[in-house]
């Protein structure tokens, strides 16, 4: 991305327990002359689970205080995905879904 001379770049995450456990200072040594970081979506999926779990959402935490110590990289962070239609293949971390039709109300996967 430095040859692009991009300013930013979106890195998604959708990884197991493992992952999220190795990656918790994935960013102490990123560069800090290139470009800053907008961790677009993130989720720990739990290996063999069909939903995540509490380990998974301390996993999420974890890295989390990666993105609050690097704050001069990580410059935006957003959860999994917020917003979506309702469609069966999205993934259950989907926070907010948006019916397809405009009459119907959002409803929440909380």
């Amino acid at each position: 991305m430095r040859a692009l001379k991009a300013d930013l770049v979106d890195e998604h995450y959708y990884r197991d327990e493992e992952w999220f456990l190795s990656h918790g200072l994935r960013y102490d040594t990123y560069d800090r002359k290139g470009p800053k970081v907008f961790a677009g979506e993130y989720a720990c999926h739990g290996k063999g689970k069909k939903w995540n779990h509490y380990e998974a959402a301390i996993m999420e935490a974890a890295l989390m205080t990666s993105f609050e110590r690097n704050a001069d990289i990580v410059h935006m962070t957003s959860p999994a995905p917020l917003f979506a239609h309702v469609v069966p293949h999205l993934p259950r971390v989907t926070l907010m879904f948006r019916p397809y039709s405009s009459s119907q109300k959002w409803k929440s996967n909380a």
